[in-house]
């Protein structure tokens, strides 16, 4: 089997720029540009190469290095910037590392309020690793931005399953009681030991309304006075 350098090769040859592979392959141009000097061996990035020089496409995304605990290390970010945790590739799971028994205290929470369509996403990093993120979207399934709003999210879960982290929350959902009264209410979600945010990323990561339909598939059945219905406008996650 050809090295990876002489893959890059290869394709640098049929018209491919760095930039071009590593975007393919979810890997920095620089790295690329790395192993087809020669500098750096790129071993792991071998299979995903083979399938782009013969087929065009990258079937087997190229895991990520995992640290000494199993969650994903670190990617060197640009100067002055932080490093960070990237999401894992498809089909790379990650060990759930943060005990259940670790949950922090709930911070109290204001009602969210906003322009009617408008998708926002708020993010509090604390110093301790703790993540809080407000993300609120429109109530209109029709509405771009509630899918957008849908993609937010799946986004935060996935960086918290790379790291290996557990996720609780609150989703602010609009309801219809039985006697057909309609409030904006809170509903708590992970409220003991939270949920690994793994198994979260398991549930959603294939369809891209998914965020919401997970959300639907907690509340329903475990609350039988919104059996008039409720559409969720925000969510509330904890990241810890």
């Amino acid at each position: 089997m050809a090295t990876s350098q002489e893959l890059i090769l290869e394709l640098r040859a049929q018209g491919f720029s760095n930039a071009e592979i590593g975007r393919r392959l979810g890997r920095d141009s620089s790295l690329i540009g790395q192993i087809a000097k020669g500098a750096k061996p790129g071993a792991n990035l071998q299979q995903a190469l083979t399938e782009l020089v013969s087929g065009g496409e990258v079937k087997t995304p190229p895991f990520r290095r995992t640290s000494s605990d199993g969650t994903l290390a670190k990617v060197r970010a640009t100067k002055g910037h932080e490093s960070v945790v990237p999401p894992a590739p498809r089909g790379q799971r990650i060990r759930t590392v943060t005990k259940s028994t670790a949950q922090p205290k709930t911070l109290p929470k204001r009602r969210p309020t906003g322009q009617r369509n408008l998708l926002s996403h708020q993010a509090n990093r604390l110093p301790n690793g703790r993540e809080l993120h407000r993300v609120t979207v429109p109530k209109t399934d029709r509405a771009r931005n509630r899918s957008a709003g849908s993609k937010v999210i799946a986004d935060v879960v996935a960086r918290a399953a790379a790291a290996g982290r557990r996720i609780s929350g609150t989703v602010w959902a609009e309801v219809q009681r039985k006697d057909g009264t309609r409030d904006r209410i809170p509903v708590q979600i992970g409220g003991h030991g939270g949920y690994s945010a793994q198994s979260i990323h398991d549930s959603i990561q294939h369809n891209p309304d998914a965020a919401f339909e997970w959300v639907d598939g907690q509340i329903q059945g475990r609350y039988p006075e919104f059996e008039g219905g409720f559409t969720v406008v925000a969510f509330d996650l904890d990241v810890w």
